[in-house]
């Protein structure tokens, strides 16, 4: 099993538009590149990946995770690469037929999983993380973005 979870920033004065401005009216691009920044934490197999620079977007993350479910689901032997928006490092997912790995340019470490638990990781991930930021924000659940994420998933009903 591969569990992921978000952090959000923890500053004294944070950054992320969501403390300025109404998520709500967002244009797309700004929610996905400029609302809720935290860190990413990707665990399996005993290692622990977590980034610690308190500024990966949760809704551009959450598409990358997205992403990389659909691209290593089409092929059995295929990988995804999540380029981080503010650095140049990478979160890298890997499918070798049932065997998931990822890695990043982070943290040390390669995590390892079952491939077959990967798809519902994912969403059990995305409905999480994203279930927190409509309960601060519940306007937001009719924003194009956070409708096209939670469709991806299937969980436009809850």
């Amino acid at each position: 099993m591969l569990t992921m979870g978000f952090q959000p920033e923890v500053r004294p004065d944070p950054v992320g538009f969501e403390h300025r401005s109404d998520p709500g009216s967002a244009s797309a691009g700004d929610l996905l590149w400029y609302y809720f920044l935290g860190d990413v934490r990707i665990t399996a197999g005993g290692t622990e990946l977590v980034s610690k620079f308190g500024s990966i977007p949760l809704l551009h993350f959450v598409s990358g995770a997205l992403a990389a479910r659909d691209t290593l689901a089409g092929n059995s032997v295929s990988s995804y690469e999540y380029q981080l928006t503010e650095t140049d490092d990478q979160i890298t997912f890997r499918r070798n037929d049932d065997v998931l790995t990822v890695e990043c340019t982070f943290a040390p470490g390669v995590a390892t999983a079952s491939f077959g638990d990967f798809p519902s990781d994912v969403c059990s991930f995305v409905q999480r993380e994203v279930q927190k930021v409509l309960h601060d924000f519940p306007g937001l659940r009719q924003h194009p973005v956070v409708d096209g994420v939670l469709r991806r998933c299937d969980l436009e009903n809850r």
